[in-house]
């Protein structure tokens, strides 16, 4: 885990990591166990199926570079629209918002589709994420709110763990784990902390994020 930033919590709390690794199903589990506090709870619906759906992409198509970053660009401007929604009500009523997607991940999909192993920089990841969510004040606002989130980076296990929804990419082991590093060096990089939650029991894993967000609550 990295140190915290210092900076107050804004209510947010993000899922982040490869597809498969259970985020929707950690989100989903920690609604459900807010018994009569559901509404004080706001939770991003996912917009990549959605986005996919519209565009009537499928499965196979993931493999051409040029769709696949387009896909990315999408995904992250809607992702955006929708933090900047349900910032609104989490500042008027104090709700706390759950995420098991980000702009941050579409942000690491597109570099290890982009760059390969080329040396990433501060400098870079950061020019990255202001062409995918539109310029550089909506890369600011993204830094901004993530730093002041509570983000949470789901671990995967093996490729065996994940679902074929006929819709995601699919990925090995070895890119399963390539991405989750490669996310940590992004986060790093650009000054966002985060947990990593390396747990294979769901139960296990719901307490943990339990823990951690009422951490973020008392302080």
């Amino acid at each position: 885990m990295k140190a915290n930033s210092g900076k107050a919590w804004n209510g947010f709390c993000f899922l982040v990591g490869a597809g498969g690794t259970g985020k929707t199903t950690l989100s989903d589990l920690f609604v459900a166990s807010a018994e009569g506090e559901e509404n004080r709870i706001g939770k991003i619906q996912e917009v990549a199926r959605t986005i996919i759906r519209e565009r009537g992409i499928h499965q196979a198509d993931l493999a051409d570079d040029g769709l696949f970053n387009d896909l990315q660009v999408c995904i992250a401007r809607r992702q955006l629209v929708e933090e900047r929604k349900h910032q609104i009500t989490s500042s008027e009523h104090g709700t706390l918002v759950i995420s098991d997607r980000s702009v941050i991940d579409a942000l690491v999909y597109s570099i290890i589709r982009e760059d390969s192993d080329l040396q990433r920089t501060k400098n870079t990841v950061f020019q990255r994420l202001c062409e995918l969510v539109g310029d550089e004040c909506n890369g600011r606002e993204v830094i901004d709110r993530y730093q002041s989130a509570l983000v949470v980076l789901v671990h995967p296990f093996n490729d065996k763990d994940t679902v074929d929804d006929n819709v995601r990419l699919l990925m090995n082991n070895e890119e399963l784990h390539k991405y989750t590093a490669v996310c940590q060096q992004i986060l790093t990089l650009l000054d966002i902390p985060f947990v990593d939650l390396r747990e294979r029991n769901k139960n296990v894993r719901l307490n943990l994020l339990q823990d951690a967000i009422r951490c973020k609550q008392n302080k």
